[in-house]
């Protein structure tokens, strides 16, 4: 089940040798876009962190991890509401798979948790 916090993914597929994604358009844009608008009142950025959290908690109590929040991944509906967008690359916590390497970084370097830009893997 997905929340509603949470950007709905339609299809993923191939057209003419071209892969896409089909999701939910977001007619509000992406957080990156709006922080260079204009800089929120702190309410406003606490209602709506509060909002990405409740999705972020929803994924983590069904073993996904997102590995790559940063403000390009938040987007926003017509009514403004915040939706979590790209896990691209997500962890499946329940499941044993050799995608990733163990200590290998993950994400955006400027957005990374500060044990894994240290690289104490130990502590992820």
């Amino acid at each position: 089940m997905i929340h509603p916090g949470s950007v709905l993914v339609h299809e993923v597929g191939e057209a003419d040798s071209q892969p896409f994604i089909a999701m939910k358009f977001a007619e509000g844009g992406s957080l990156s876009a709006r922080l260079k608008e204009n800089r929120p009142a702190p309410r406003d950025v606490a209602a709506m962190l509060a909002s990405v959290a409740r999705a972020v908690q929803h994924a983590h109590e069904r073993g996904v991890l997102h590995r790559d929040l940063k403000p390009a991944n938040i987007l926003f509906d017509a009514r403004g509401a915040p939706m979590v967008a790209d896990f691209g690359l997500a962890r499946l916590l329940d499941e044993d798979t050799d995608i990733t390497r163990s200590g290998t970084v993950m994400g955006s370097p400027g957005f990374l948790a500060p044990e894994q830009a240290r690289g104490d893997t130990d502590s992820i």
